[in-house]
């Protein structure tokens, strides 16, 4: 009897043992359950950048039953991938919630996500200015780039003068040795790589001659005639000219050139002359023009064709003779007089 109550004490005491030990087994398991829940978090390589902007995805896993049996990533701008690791590169500007899911066997999931924040890049602008973009060859001109951009001031710049030749300085000077049409181009990068491109046509040219005009006041007159000249020329290579002036006179033959542009000479002979201007530029080419000026016979030009039949007016300092009149000559030139009386003495003077 009393082992019999031994055994029932002792197996009374084991089912309170292992209920106990059931119960708290449970309430443990379940505290541990409750602690660790499966868990997933993305990684990105960049989360802030400018579009373009390249980014590398990746992700660790904490406590996820099973196998991973599918891996999505949703980019929020219409792409998806799969994959423990990925690349994917934003195009345009934004803000793009990224997200991630997990799925095991047993159709599970976890997820996780994140932001990434895509800006615009601006790029530079940039314009050209020249001293010169018109002469002749050798032309030397001097360039000079205005750049902008809202994102910085630092510039790299790349002329290309057309020639086979190259600058990255900001404002060159660039002689193009030979004649021709020349495009220039500078392209600007800015610390982002991006550019801009500007261009600028240089024409260099040969050396072409000026050409002359000879311009007078008139063309047509009696002696004695003063006519003014007028030289004008144009050149194409805008170089400096002079000016000769060569009047076909045969009267005054020490007066017969000009290196004045508006000279001003009298004729006094008649007759038809043809008056030259020749402009020379600097390079030693030359172009003439020729105009006309006709000298009309007057009373003046008869006098010197004609021996004059009259009698002189003379102060003498000793005797006169007879004299059947006088005549003054008020213009200069050449005249041959014909005496009618006798002349005693030397002649002092004459009007």
């Amino acid at each position: 009897m009393g082992g019999n109550r031994i055994n029932v004490k002792m197996l009374s005491f084991f089912i309170v043992v292992l209920l106990i030990s059931f119960g708290l087994g449970y309430s443990v398991q379940s505290l541990f359950r409750d602690e660790v829940t499966p868990m997933v978090k993305a990684n990105s390589s960049i989360k802030f950048g400018k579009a373009p902007l390249n980014v590398s995805f990746s992700y660790d896993l904490f406590s996820f039953d099973g196998e991973v049996t599918k891996c999505l990533w949703d980019f929020n701008d219409g792409t998806e991938k799969n994959g423990k690791t990925t690349n994917h590169t934003f195009q345009r500007e934004g803000i793009f919630n990224v997200s991630l899911t997990l799925w095991n066997e047993n159709g599970d999931n976890v997820k996780d996500s994140m932001e990434i924040t895509v800006i615009e890049y601006y790029k530079p602008v940039v314009s050209i200015s020249a001293d010169n973009t018109f002469g002749s060859a050798p032309l030397t001109v001097q360039f000079d780039a205005d750049s902008f951009d809202v994102d910085g001031t630092e510039f790299e710049y790349i002329w290309e003068f057309d020639d086979k030749t190259t600058s990255e300085k900001k404002n060159p000077s660039h002689t193009f040795n030979d004649p021709g049409e020349y495009i220039v181009r500078l392209t600007v990068y800015d610390r982002d790589d991006q550019q801009d491109t500007a261009s600028i046509q240089i024409i260099a040219m040969g050396n072409h001659p000026p050409t002359a005009y000879a311009n007078a006041s008139t063309l047509e007159g009696g002696p004695p005639l003063k006519v003014e000249f007028e030289g004008s020329h144009t050149d194409v290579n805008e170089d400096e000219v002079t000016y000769h002036w060569y009047f076909e006179e045969t009267l005054l033959k020490g007066n017969r050139d000009s290196t004045e542009q508006n000279p001003t000479h009298t004729f006094y002979s008649p007759g038809m002359y043809p008056v030259r201007l020749t402009v020379e530029d600097e390079d030693g080419a030359k172009d003439t023009d020729v105009i006309w000026i006709s000298v009309n016979e007057n009373a003046f030009s008869r006098a010197k064709n004609y021996i004059i039949d009259i009698t002189l007016q003379h102060f003498f300092n000793g005797a006169l003779g007879d004299f059947s009149g006088d005549y003054i000559f008020s213009f200069l030139g050449n005249f041959l007089g014909k005496l009618s009386g006798n002349l005693l003495g030397n002649i002092v003077s004459n009007q």
